[in-house]
């Protein structure tokens, strides 16, 4: 029988790029932000600074037993607010990395560098606030039944490098942590496992 288990995010983080530079804001790190929410997407605030933000999610998939096989998984997450002056899509990249040793501009290069995604939503369907959304079926192979499994998520108008071009123009959202105190709101794996299909019997 199928089991299916709810895995909360183990550890994440935003990492973001602020320079009065488009593609230096892009390219480059200048720091992170692990607080309850973390932010996502681009702004251009004043007209002077961008600011892009990236982030990343680990989440410890140990407990699936090593004989089960993955069928689906999942990513669940709850936007607490957002500003969306152009629509994006927040794309889900399938991303090795460990929050616990991990290079911050490595990780916040490779995001933008990836060139599959799966689509958790598009700001043009409408978000609301503290709501549940879960995002496409992704690779169920992807999924480490010894470790951590990890994921970045990203802007598409970052991936395609469009830059807000007015002032105090925002395009981003504020997505619950894994600090959340409502334990329904913290990004949550949903992965489901069952044991493989059996091997016909052939009679000799």
């Amino acid at each position: 029988m199928a089991t299916t288990t709810d895995f909360v995010a183990s550890a994440n983080t935003a990492i973001y790029g602020q320079n009065t530079t488009y593609t230096t804001a892009r390219s480059t790190s200048t720091g992170e932000n692990s607080s309850t929410t973390f932010q996502l997407g681009q702004t251009f605030g004043g007209g002077i600074t961008y600011e892009v933000f990236r982030d990343f999610l680990n989440f410890d998939t140990s407990s699936i037993p090593d004989n089960m096989v993955v069928t689906d998984v999942k990513l669940r997450m709850v936007v607490t607010s957002g500003l969306y002056n152009s629509n994006f899509e927040i794309q889900i990249i399938e991303q090795v990395f460990n929050l616990s040793s991990y290079v911050r501009e490595t990780i916040y290069d490779d995001c933008l560098a990836a060139s599959s995604y799966y689509l958790w939503r598009n700001t043009s369907s409408g978000i609301t606030n503290d709501t549940q959304y879960t995002g496409a079926s992704m690779t169920n192979g992807y999924v480490n039944k010894s470790g951590i499994t990890s994921y970045s998520i990203r802007s598409s108008r970052d991936k395609s490098g469009s830059p807000p071009t007015i002032s105090l123009q925002y395009e981003y959202c504020n997505i619950y942590s894994r600090t959340i105190a409502t334990t329904s709101y913290r990004p949550t794996l949903i992965v489901t496992y069952d044991l493989p299909s059996s091997l016909p019997v052939i009679w000799i």
